[in-house]
This record gives structure tokens, C-alpha cells and sequence, in this order.
């Protein structure tokens, strides 16, 4: 498997030899986080939530911008993800 960080530099992906950046290597990110199915939710200082599924990076606008850093990213036992915020709970 990877190492997946989440870094001022965007989102990267460690192999044990190397660093490589997964999508746009300008955002800063505060958080990550996994679920059940092996989704990874990248959780920005601001702007759009992400996902990586199935190997592809998905901004998740539905769910609108997010205001302030993602504190917290976490799925409930039913499979809700909550996004904790500087402000905020969703």
C-alpha cells in the first residue's frame, strides 16, 4: 500500500521510495480521512472537499465550500461522513 499525506503541497502519496503529488499540488490540506470502503476524504484549509475513489480525485462540490480548516473526518458506523470545521459541524 501508500502512505497518503495531506500537506501544504496538496495530497501525496508515499511508496517507500518516493513522493508523488495526486491532484492539484497547490491546495492546502489539513486533514484525511478513510472510509469502510476505502474512500479517502481529503479535507482542505478551505475551499471544496475531496475524494479519492477508485484510484481518481473528485472535488465533492455538492456538498458546497468548506469555511475554515477541516478539523475532523470521520464515518459513523451507517456510513455518514462528518466533516468537523473551525466552524462548525456537518
Amino acid at each position: 500500500g501508500y502512505l497518503w499525506l495531506a500537506s501544504e503541497r496538496g495530497l501525496l502519496r508515499f511508496d517507500g521510495l518516493r513522493f508523488v503529488a495526486v491532484g492539484d499540488s497547490t491546495r492546502r490540506l489539513a486533514r484525511l480521512g478513510v472510509t469502510a470502503q476505502g474512500d479517502l476524504w481529503v479535507g482542505p484549509t478551505e475551499g471544496t472537499l475531496q475524494v479519492l475513489r477508485r484510484g481518481r480525485l473528485h472535488d465533492e462540490a455538492a456538498l458546497g465550500p468548506v469555511k475554515g480548516a477541516v478539523t475532523g473526518l470521520l464515518e459513523d458506523r451507517g456510513g455518514a461522513l462528518w466533516v468537523g470545521m473551525e466552524r462548525g459541524l456537518w
